[in-house]
């Protein structure tokens, strides 16, 4: 879905996709089947299968939005290069689109660092099956025009 972004110093991987374009064809549900039964025990499935379509629920209805699927690090990499480089993407898209960003985590530290950068909690589940938090961010439009305004100001 063009939504591949790998920082330039490749510390830093990101999956994202518009809500409304991305549509999961047979293709797509393969390869999502196929990753799933690589990377998770089968005994987890149905636990997983469970949490993720109520996860799904949660998700705003009926607007469009860029999802922010999957962000990941390399700790053997310092620095912030990488985390900088998706903040101004996600900027650019979600002006260019004039779209809020939407992305989930379980990982409680990480809080700061989407609130830092314009994110706020507009729901948390907690999964005690899983003892599992879940956090659903949002970061409007307003974050990026305001980060484009503050950054054409120190050039």
């Amino acid at each position: 879905y063009n939504g591949i972004f790998l920082s330039s110093d490749r510390s830093t991987a990101m999956l994202y996709y518009r809500k409304k374009v991305h549509k999961m064809n047979l293709y797509d549900s393969w390869r999502y089947f196929r990753m799933f039964m690589l990377c998770i025990k089968p005994s987890k499935a149905p636990g997983i299968q469970r949490r993720e379509k109520y996860i799904e629920s949660l998700r705003p209805k009926g607007i469009d939005y860029i999802y922010v699927w999957l962000l990941g690090n390399n700790p053997e990499i310092k620095g912030l290069r990488g985390l900088a480089e998706i903040r101004n993407l996600l900027d650019e898209k979600s002006i260019e689109y004039n779209l809020p960003v939407l992305i989930e985590t379980t990982v409680e530290r990480n809080l700061k660092l989407y609130q830092y950068v314009g994110f706020r909690i507009y729901h948390h589940w907690y999964d005690p099956k899983e003892d599992l938090n879940v956090w659903f961010l949002q970061r409007d439009v307003k974050v990026a025009l305001d980060n484009r305004e503050k950054a054409a100001r120190i050039a």
